[in-house]
């Protein structure tokens, strides 16, 4: 905390993070079989191993019904939330959900429990963790996470594996210039602003 290069890594304005909050993901709940109309089910979260909170969870045509208990300043609150899902066609067929968010009605993936609803991150006003990070650090993580796709070490100095069984050559190399170019720009950026505070 403080110190040389204090505010660099984040901005000075910046907001609360998705990764902080419990969230309802859509294309979760449909991988795991919770969209069946008529299921009920019990969805519950953890934090380091331990019990963070759970709701109850009705599928119906269209919508979702949440029930859960809502605790704030010791008080507790039991809501009942309704939030409607949206289907719209793919490309090349079949068709996808999107949660329809209760206070907004934008079109989302994802809910967050930041208050005492499940509502879309921006009528929370969060942002990711790396629309906080300085353009360095935003581009050496996107490096990291190309990287990674590949079956490579996140470590940008490390060497790349050759291309992972059953992906295509076009793909492999248009990835890998893009994780080098990126590590590339990074470290580029990185080195002129430590230079700028010398």
């Amino acid at each position: 905390m403080g110190g040389a290069g204090s505010g660099y890594h984040y901005h000075w304005d910046k907001k609360d993070v998705v990764e902080d909050y419990k969230s309802l993901g859509i294309n979760w709940l449909k991988r795991e079989g919770y969209l069946r109309p008529g299921r009920q089910s019990l969805i519950s979260w953890t934090r380091n191993g331990q019990p963070a909170g759970s709701i109850n969870l009705a599928v119906r045509q269209d919508r979702l019904i949440l029930s859960y208990t809502y605790t704030h300043a010791g008080q507790s609150e039991e809501v009942r939330e309704m939030v409607f899902i949206d289907w719209t066609r793919c490309h090349y067929g079949g068709t996808r959900p999107w949660l329809l968010c209760p206070r907004c009605g934008r079109r989302v993936g994802k809910l967050y429990a930041g208050g005492k609803l499940f509502l879309c991150r921006h009528c929370y006003h969060l942002a990711y963790h790396t629309q906080q990070m300085s353009e360095p650090f935003r581009l050496l993580h996107k490096a990291q996470k190309i990287r990674k796709r590949l079956g490579a070490s996140p470590d940008v100095l490390d060497e790349f594996i050759p291309k992972p069984k059953g992906m295509h050559r076009k793909t492999y190399d248009r990835l890998k210039h893009q994780a080098l170019e990126t590590g590339h720009r990074s470290a580029t950026l990185a080195l002129s602003r430590f230079s700028s505070l010398a």
